[in-house]
């Protein structure tokens, strides 16, 4: 990425839409300049796109960016749902143009667009090759090959795909707003992404939950291998506890932030809750006790976790990952991590998001995939969205100052 570039990314959730505007500083950090979201039924309940829907709220965002930031949005990156993403292993061999000169950007473009060429799969369109070792000729291993001095090199990868008929939709959509798309970025990447360095480097599962879905994603020493998207998220949650307290979801999602526990056993003082909306008319059946609450919340996510488990089995990832990684609206439910060490017979550790994630988690995935884009690549390509800025000269100090309380990077 080059200093003053700027990145646009849009994560098309379940129920909602979500915008980030990014400059890579002088650091070549990124300065979110501005963000903007809508809440969107994107999918419905077979997690098939809902092209008006989304058409409709997304010129709304661009519409409320042009007006309160003067920027006009021209492209962006949007993320796909593991649901829609599959990863094929790939290795291929390419010839060094100049082995005194060393390998350069030249041959590992080569190398792609080799593996490219070579790997069509049926209704699905190559977005991403992802290369994770490369083998000289000397028989070594490396990381990066650039400057190496070979004959010739094994490039291994990860070429991902995504399902035509998402790529087909968004392109759609897109065409009708004037739109470009920069690139389609899967959400497990940008998830990777914003992991501390200690956890990456583990062969890993992130299962990230949302309101209403939840992404699960794998990678196996460094390499991404697997992605998936449940139809339902930390909402399972609150109306089961809902349909068994029989009040309203409103009442059951606050219940949860009050009595945030997955674990009745550490319960101290077992004391008296009043349900609010309670269909019940007598006063005694409309209370209830914190452990009967919490064991409808432990009970849950044992649940959840038990398909997660069995699915990840039946792919046969689980007996390759070392540690499992929590994130999203579950880390706000203490002892959970407990509960999915029981469950899936592994290390488990909740990721606390970067701070301004932490108090605006609805932009993590848009964020994160930019995050992904302008990490230092070993081949200098040009990544910048199109982004037209009107009274540009004052603009950007104009828009740090409007939200320097809001992200930080």
């Amino acid at each position: 990425m080059a200093v003053g570039d700027v990145l646009v990314g849009l994560d098309i959730g379940f129920s909602d839409l979500n915008l980030v505007v990014a400059r890579v500083n002088d650091f070549n950090q990124l300065d979110i300049l501005c963000n903007s979201s809508c809440p969107c039924k994107s999918f419905d309940k077979d997690f098939k796109i809902k092209k008006e829907n989304i058409k409709k709220e997304l010129a709304t965002i661009l519409k409320k960016v042009e007006n309160k930031y003067k920027l006009n949005i021209g492209s962006c990156y949007v993320t796909v749902p593991g649901i829609y993403v599959d990863v094929q292993p790939k290795e291929n061999v390419v010839t060094i143009n100049n082995p005194i000169k060393g390998v350069t950007d030249e041959d590992i473009i080569k190398a792609i667009e080799d593996a490219r060429k070579t790997s069509p799969k049926a209704l699905y369109t190559d977005i991403e090759i992802v290369p994770y070792k490369y083998i000289l000729d000397s028989g070594k291993y490396v990381n990066n090959a650039i400057g190496r001095h070979t004959n010739s090199l094994v490039m291994l990868s990860q070429i991902i795909y995504a399902k035509n008929e998402y790529i087909d939709d968004i392109f759609d959509i897109f065409e009708e707003l004037d739109l470009l798309v920069d690139d389609f970025v899967p959400v497990a990447l940008g998830q990777k992404e914003l992991l501390s360095d200690d956890k990456s480097k583990n062969s890993i599962m992130i299962i990230d939950f949302n309101k209403e879905d939840i992404e699960i994603s794998v990678f196996i020493n460094d390499a991404f291998v697997y992605a998936d998207t449940l139809k339902f998220g930390t909402n399972m949650i609150s109306k089961i506890i809902a349909y068994n307290l029989k009040i309203d979801e409103e009442e059951a999602e606050k219940l949860i932030k009050k009595y945030p526990l997955a674990l009745k056993s550490y319960i101290d003082n077992d004391n008296n809750i009043l349900l609010k909306t309670s269909k019940e008319l007598e006063y005694n059946k409309r209370t209830i006790k914190t452990t009967h609450l919490v064991g409808i919340i432990e009970e849950t996510i044992i649940k959840i976790f038990e398909k997660i488990n069995k699915d990840i089995s039946n792919v046969g990832y689980k007996k390759l990952v070392d540690k499992i990684i929590l994130t999203g609206d579950i880390i706000n439910i203490s002892q959970t991590d407990v509960l999915a060490t029981t469950i899936f017979n592994k290390k488990v550790r909740p990721e606390l998001k970067e701070k301004y994630l932490m108090e605006k988690e609805k932009y993590f995935r848009s964020y994160s995939i930019l995050k992904y884009i302008s990490k230092e690549k070993e081949v200098e390509l040009e990544y910048s969205s199109l982004v037209d800025q009107k009274e540009q000269k004052n603009l950007l100090k104009k828009i740090l100052e409007s939200i320097k309380d809001f992200f930080y990077s």
